[in-house]
């Protein structure tokens, strides 16, 4: 490995340690825990939720590469699009309770 890809893998970790700390602190804030909301539906719309937001992100950045002419980019951001969207109607499927309409949705 070159001196330029060690470097960005260093990178890459201090920005996931980052990023992990800050998840970390926000669930700590929240205190989303499932001892303290004892609730499967919670936790699949929360789920849910951010499945959602990865779905948006990764289209826009599959949006962003092809106009800017990267072809290989576009197609990697929309195929983890996609794939994200099986997550999230596997998901949607799994019926966590009585109360639970998403799962009626994806039946």
């Amino acid at each position: 490995m070159g001196k330029a890809k060690k470097a960005a893998a260093i990178a890459d970790k201090k920005f996931c340690k980052k990023i992990r700390t800050q998840v970390e602190s926000i669930l700590d804030d929240t205190e989303f825990d499932t001892m303290d909301i004892n609730d499967p539906l919670a936790h699949k719309y929360v789920a849910m939720a951010v499945i959602s937001n990865m779905i948006d992100w990764h289209t826009r950045c599959g949006v962003k590469a092809a106009k800017a002419g990267d072809e290989e980019m576009a197609i990697a951001w929309t195929r983890d699009a996609g794939q994200l969207q099986a997550i999230a109607k596997l998901l949607g499927s799994i019926c966590v309770g009585k109360d639970d309409e998403v799962s009626e949705l994806y039946a």
